[in-house]
């Protein structure tokens, strides 16, 4: 009984250890840091190559006609079941342009302090990122406007998270 204990937590002992160690291999270093975002890079420059090669479908026009018109929410309805590449496609994009109204609307000051919320103006506009890369097909009417949108929202991220920087090293 004793011996089937400890072999027991011997396993244990040793199956925690590789969990530990896979997961240690996981977090980034800098070195990493800088591969990832190569990493990343590349992806998108995959992602920018496959948007220019599917033919739009009737669908995509359709769905392309209701941005266009900006009822984002009939959008998102008919294509949140994923059912096709093209749902998933204008879900992204809806949901994007969305969030950019959103964002135009909200605002970012506590009321309580007065003071900005960085950190929520950043992760809004980094959402806006996330939603049009996972894009793989913008439809050409709408390439331009996408193109402002992400450069308008990775730009305000950084000068946000600037600031924020900023505010941590004065506090």
């Amino acid at each position: 009984m004793k011996k089937a204990i400890f072999l027991i937590l011997f396993a244990l002992l040793v199956l925690t250890a590789c969990g530990t160690k896979d997961a240690g291999e996981e977090q980034a270093t800098p070195e990493g840091n800088q591969a990832t975002d190569t990493e990343m890079a590349s992806e998108e420059e995959t992602a920018s190559e496959e948007q220019t090669v599917r033919t739009p479908t009737e669908e995509d026009e359709r769905f392309t006609e209701l941005l266009l018109a900006r009822d984002y929410e009939t959008v998102i309805k008919e294509t949140i079941g994923f059912d096709s590449d093209s749902q998933k496609d204008f879900y992204n994009l809806a949901n994007a342009l969305k969030k950019h109204d959103e964002i135009q609307a909200k605002s970012y000051v506590d009321e309580s302090t007065n003071e900005m919320n960085y950190a929520d103006i950043i992760s809004d506009y980094k959402v806006i990122v996330r939603y049009i890369n996972k894009a793989e097909y913008i439809p050409e009417e709408m390439t331009v406007e996408f193109d402002e949108l992400k450069k308008e929202a990775e730009e305000k991220a950084a000068q946000n998270q600037e600031e924020l920087d900023k505010q941590t090293q004065a506090g």
